[in-house]
């Protein structure tokens, strides 16, 4: 029997909205809500590839979650 420690350390050690401070200069107000979109879609993305048995490189489900925010906010970076 094998046994295994899973860490969640996205939620609990990293602060995923934070890049809203980063985004500032190149999306001006919105930057906040664009970070929270990103995060809260790449979260999405992930579970739901997850559930689907389809699973993708969380770093995938990142750029695609990126793309979606970029088209919603009509921006191009």
């Amino acid at each position: 029997m094998q046994k295994m420690i899973g860490f969640d350390v996205y939620g609990t050690l990293v602060d995923p909205v934070d890049m809203g401070q980063h985004l500032q200069q190149l999306i001006g107000d919105k930057a906040q809500e664009f970070g929270q979109l990103w995060h809260d879609k790449k979260v999405e993305y992930a579970f739901r590839r997850g559930l689907m048995q389809q699973y993708e490189d969380f770093g995938v489900c990142t750029q695609q979650a990126l793309q979606y925010c970029l088209s919603v906010f009509n921006v191009t970076l």
